[in-house]
């Protein structure tokens, strides 16, 4: 069973920065609430698409970051969803790739109206400051 990663940073204030992360990879995770900690926003972080998509659906996300490829639902298939059980997606969406990912793939996340991101541009604390800012 996989264990679920959620950090809230400072306070629950609706009016705070909610920044979501889902990743499977627990370092990604570690790595991200070490570049956000001393910054004024809400952080969750997820291993496990299935429980986010809970959580998402039911709060205000300024930022989502979902990998491409993890274990039973893939990036897409979690946007996808999401868009069916919200009605959209939050204003700024970005699905992550250590590579370039396929041409269909590319197409499918262009049809959500996602962009795609390499995971180490995500990573980088001025580019994550510039999308809370």
């Amino acid at each position: 069973m996989a264990k679920i990663f959620v950090y809230m940073y400072l306070n629950r204030d609706s009016s705070k920065n909610n920044i979501v992360m889902i990743d499977d990879d627990e370092f990604t995770l570690e790595y991200l609430k070490h570049l956000v900690k001393f910054e004024d926003c809400a952080l969750q972080l997820f291993d496990c698409a299935e429980q986010a998509l809970q959580e998402v659906v039911l709060r205000k996300t300024d930022l989502l970051l979902v990998d491409f490829r993890m274990p039973k639902i893939c990036g897409i298939e979690f946007l996808s969803q999401l868009t069916i059980q919200n009605g959209h997606l939050p204003t700024k969406t970005y699905l992550l790739t250590s590579s370039l990912p396929p041409e269909h793939t590319s197409k499918q996340a262009q049809t959500l109206g996602v962009e795609i991101l390499l995971k180490d541009t995500a990573l980088q604390r001025q580019w994550l400051l510039d999308q809370i800012g």
